[in-house]
């Protein structure tokens, strides 16, 4: 699972469900900084990856079962989300889901 944006609130609650999954969570330096100062109760442990990066320039070179995208497309202009979408669509494998969250604000 790699998500992207929302601080670890997702992958807290992927985590807390489902134990056995394997999480990556991809955001910006300052974001990962917190998530490791606030230890464990904010990323359950060990079962989520934290890794500082940039996700409109991120070449992922494994596959994952579910990408999530929160919060973030709306910002972006269409070369850049062009540039996301297809580099989600190539960490997909063949029975995996692409999911975009959008929050009123």
């Amino acid at each position: 699972c790699w998500i992207s944006g929302v601080g670890g609130v997702f992958a807290r609650a992927i985590a807390k469900r489902q134990p056995e999954a394997t999480i990556t969570l991809i955001d910006r330096p300052a974001v990962i900084s917190y998530l490791r100062d606030a230890g464990n109760k904010r990323t359950n442990g060990q079962q989520v990856d934290l890794v500082c990066g940039d996700y409109t320039e991120l070449d992922l070179n494994q596959q994952y079962d579910l990408v999530l995208l929160s919060n973030i497309l709306h910002n972006e202009d269409d070369e850049t989300l062009q540039r996301i979408l297809r580099g989600c669509y190539t960490a997909l494998l063949s029975t995996s889901d692409l999911d975009v969250r959008f929050f009123a604000g």
